[in-house]
């Protein structure tokens, strides 16, 4: 009877160990999976921050062709308006010098009309 106590007993030790083994297998299984799939997650991961990084670039590059068309917009723009003043001071010199030659103009016609009669009144 002790016999088969010591045989019960070493059976329900090797069930219990086997037990155990089992379950540090599936263990080492589960921790395996997760690994693999941090692994994953990291891969996963990594790609995201690498396309948020090129976004990044990519946005650094619009704004910095944004703000040079508007800058090229802006010499444009101050380039236009100075030739519309140009334009203006050059209608008004032209204006003036019209006035000026037709004061000239009266000025001259007035002068020989005073000369032309003053040599007429010389003669009579």
């Amino acid at each position: 009877e002790h016999r088969q106590d010591l045989v019960a007993s070493i059976a329900r030790a090797q069930k219990y160990f086997e037990l155990k083994i089992s379950e540090i297998k599936r263990r080492g299984a589960s921790r395996i999976l997760k690994q693999s799939c941090l692994e994953e997650k990291a891969v996963e991961l990594k790609a995201v921050v690498e396309e948020h990084q090129q976004f990044q670039a990519a946005f650094a590059d619009a704004k910095a062709n944004r703000q040079q068309r508007w800058s090229e917009e802006q010499k444009r723009r101050r380039r236009a308006e100075k030739e519309v003043e140009a334009g203006k001071v050059a209608a008004k010199v032209l204006e003036n010098s019209e006035k000026l030659a037709n004061e000239i103009s009266r000025t001259s016609l007035t002068a020989s009309v005073v000369l032309g009669s003053g040599d007429m009144g010389d003669s009579e």
